[in-house]
């Protein structure tokens, strides 16, 4: 399918590896001319390590949410959501761009950790060529991660040729709040990693501790009353 231009995108395009999808046992994909531009809000949800779109030039996601595992076969500019895995199927997969990245200041990428095995149990974003980092990072931990974790695992869920620029919400060697507050999370990236400067890489995954909320509530009826009982005696 030969796409350019602007591709309006409103409801859910889904790329889904079957014999439809091929010639001579090569996969088209779609095959976009030149710069190409998504817009509509929609979701472009790759299945089966399937490629998506594919071209010399680059394709810019303005608003679509990316979600899946499967492949770009070209340069990609970022404002919307890349989510690798799938809301109702497997919860974690690859996205892989074989052209170069950009993440602008719109764009969020959210990953989900599932455990310690990468694609399997934890998203990974792999571009081979430059990615320049923008935009927002999002982590969430999964409910499924029952396995025993330490300081010293890492996490890499980004890998290209060569990282520039810095996420909007956390800088390298800075720590990140998981989406829901249970977790935290070191993000290592860039020149300044002490991992590889090409990855980002997380680590020092542990749960925040927060007060509980029997014990809080209750606290917080204690004082008033006490509070009341002095008033009372004087």
């Amino acid at each position: 399918t030969e796409l350019q231009g602007i591709i309006d995108n409103r409801g859910t395009l889904t790329f889904i590896p079957d014999t439809l999808n091929t010639v001579s046992g090569i996969d088209t994909a779609y095959q976009v001319f030149g710069n190409a531009t998504l817009i509509g809000g929609g979701e472009v949800a790759l299945q089966g390590s399937e490629t998506g779109f594919t071209s010399s030039g680059t394709l810019t996601n303005i608003d679509n949410t990316i979600t899946g595992s499967g492949r770009f076969a070209l340069s990609l500019v970022n404002q919307g959501i890349i989510r690798p895995g799938s809301t109702t199927g497997v919860p974690t997969g690859l996205i892989s761009v074989n052209g170069s990245m950009e993440i602008a200041e719109q764009s969020v990428l959210e990953f989900d950790l599932g455990g310690l095995v990468p694609v399997s149990e934890y998203d990974v974003i792999r571009v081979l060529g430059d990615v320049e980092l923008g935009g927002d990072l999002d982590v969430n931990v999964l409910l499924s991660f029952t396995a025993p974790f330490s300081p010293t695992d890492t996490f890499t869920i980004l890998e290209s040729y060569e990282i520039s620029g810095q996420f909007e919400n956390v800088a390298n060697g800075e720590t990140l709040l998981t989406s829901d507050g249970r977790f935290q999370v070191q993000v290592n990236y860039g020149a300044g990693s002490t991992f590889n400067s090409r990855h980002v890489v997380l680590s020092n995954l542990m749960a925040v501790h927060m007060p509980e909320p029997s014990l809080f509530g209750l606290s917080c009826a204690i004082i008033p009353f006490a509070s009341l009982r002095r008033k009372r005696r004087t």
